[in-house]
C-alpha cells in the first residue's frame, strides 16, 4: 500500500527548463553578453557537470553557483563578474513558476487520497520564491531542501532526514515520484523506497537501475497509484 508520495520539484512539478531558459538570456544580457544559442547550450553544458559533482559531493553548492559562470565567461572571452551575475540570475530564475502539463491537475487530485511532501536539490533562495508564487503549499505537508537539510539527493542521509521529520512514514509506503536518474531515483532506490520515474522524453530505461515504475505523462499516475493499491 502506497500511502506517501515524495515530488522532485523541477522538471517534475514546475518548469525548470523553461524558466532556466528565459532566466539565463536576461541575466546575461544584464552582464553585457549576447545570449547566443550557442553560449546559452554552452552554460547549460557547463552547469549540467557541475551538477552532476554536487550530487557526487566532489564540489560545493557555494563554488558551483559562481564557478559555473566563472568558466562560462573564461571559455567565450567574456569580461563579467561571475559572482554578480550569480545574483542576478537567481533573482530572475526565482520569478519563474509554471507547472509542467498537467501537474497542478494531478496534486488536485491526489492531495486528498495521500500525504504528499516536496523535495529539491534547489537552492533555498530561489525555490522558496517560486513555490510561494506557484502556491505549492496547497498540496505538500512539508518541502524539503537539500540546502536547508545540509544533504543532497540522492545521498540517503538526505532521506533519512525527511522521514526523522515525518514520523509517521513508513519507507514500505512510500514512493518517490522524479525526472532525474541520478538525483531522485538513485536516492529513492538507495532509501528502501519505491520509485516512479517520470520520463516525459521517452529516454532509454537503464538496464542497471531497479526502477519499479514509470510514467511518460503526469496525469497516469493518479491511475498507477491504483492500481498499486488494488
Amino acid at each position: 500500500m502506497i500511502r506517501n508520495l515524495f515530488f522532485d520539484i523541477d522538471d517534475t512539478i514546475l518548469d525548470f527548463r523553461g524558466g532556466e531558459a528565459v532566466a539565463i538570456r536576461k541575466t546575461l544580457t544584464l552582464a553585457g553578453v549576447s545570449p547566443t544559442d550557442e553560449t546559452v547550450s554552452l552554460y547549460c553544458e557547463i552547469n549540467s557537470a557541475l551538477w552532476k559533482q554536487l550530487e557526487m559531493g566532489t564540489v560545493t553548492r557555494e563554488i558551483l553557483l559562481v564557478e559555473r559562470f566563472a568558466r562560462l565567461f573564461s571559455s567565450i572571452g567574456a569580461d563579467a563578474d561571475p559572482a554578480k551575475t550569480q545574483q542576478t540570475y537567481a533573482e530572475q530564475l526565482s520569478l519563474t513558476h509554471d507547472f509542467i502539463p498537467g501537474a497542478e491537475e494531478m496534486l488536485a487530485l491526489l492531495r486528498n487520497k495521500y500525504c504528499l511532501c516536496a523535495i529539491t536539490n534547489g537552492t533555498a533562495s530561489v525555490q522558496k520564491p517560486r513555490m510561494r508564487a506557484a502556491r505549492l503549499d496547497r498540496f505538500f505537508s512539508k518541502v524539503f531542501i537539500s540546502q536547508e537539510i545540509g544533504y543532497e539527493k540522492p545521498d540517503t542521509a538526505f532521506f533519512d532526514a525527511c522521514f526523522s521529520d515525518m514520523p509517521s512514514w513508513k519507507r514500505e509506503e512510500t514512493m518517490v515520484i522524479g525526472d532525474s536518474l541520478s538525483s531522485d531515483i538513485l536516492g529513492g532506490i538507495r532509501a528502501g523506497l519505491r520509485t516512479c520515474w517520470y520520463n516525459p522524453h521517452h529516454k532509454a530505461r537503464p538496464t542497471d537501475m531497479p526502477i519499479d515504475y514509470e510514467i511518460h505523462d503526469l496525469c497516469a499516475l493518479p491511475a498507477l497509484l491504483d492500481r498499486i493499491n488494488t
